[in-house]
């Protein structure tokens, strides 16, 4: 399938500058070579391979996702094992365009990049929180007022990023670089 090939461009060209952001480039051109391609996609990537082993196109696209990876754990903004990072943000993005594939009846946005944009923020953002969680999280209260107020921090720090909720009154329970206290008996987040 000649057309994979393409898939490595497209990595390519969607590396450099910062590593998150050109994650985030990698993930939205994953999927839009997906829904572009989705008779070679759905072959590929959506039925048991017909021989033993991992078919070269579906290695080097889960290769590409590694090394797209690697350099946000190298410079720290996702913590952890690179391939155990990139099967769960791969996996993110696979479910997205397989169910947009198989399912092209499901009432979906009409916007459709939105759509694409959502999952993989979500996913991106979720992987760069996770892996800095403590075991014990705070009850969903308190939890919540501390991401709101990583939110409104994080917002006042950088264009184009804004807190989803507001509002709500931030409990003592901080992350450690805060420097407050916290009531939960969990250990503090290192965000």
């Amino acid at each position: 399938m000649r057309v994979w090939g393409e898939l490595g461009r497209l990595f390519a060209d969607n590396q450099g500058g910062d590593p998150f952001l050109a994650l985030g480039r990698c993930a939205r051109a994953y999927a839009r070579f997906a829904l572009d391609h989705p008779v070679q996609y759905r072959v590929l990537m959506m039925r048991p391979s017909a021989v033993p082993g991992v078919p070269p196109a579906a290695a080097d696209a889960f290769r590409h996702m590694v090394n797209a990876v690697s350099a946000c754990v190298a410079t720290r903004v996702l913590e952890g094992d690179p391939e155990e990072l990139a099967l769960g943000l791969w996996s993110a993005v696979h479910g997205c365009v397989s169910l947009l594939i198989a399912q092209p009846a499901f009432p979906w946005p009409r916007d459709r990049e939105a759509l694409l944009d959502h999952v993989v923020r979500q996913a991106g953002f979720g992987a760069a929180v996770y892996s800095r969680l403590p075991r014990a999280l705070p009850p969903s209260a308190e939890l919540a007022a501390c991401l709101d107020d990583f939110g409104t921090r994080l917002a006042a720090r950088g264009p184009g990023i804004s807190p989803r909720r507001s509002g709500r009154a931030a409990p003592a329970w901080r992350c450690r670089r805060s420097g407050r206290s916290r009531r939960s008996s969990a250990p503090a987040p290192a965000w």
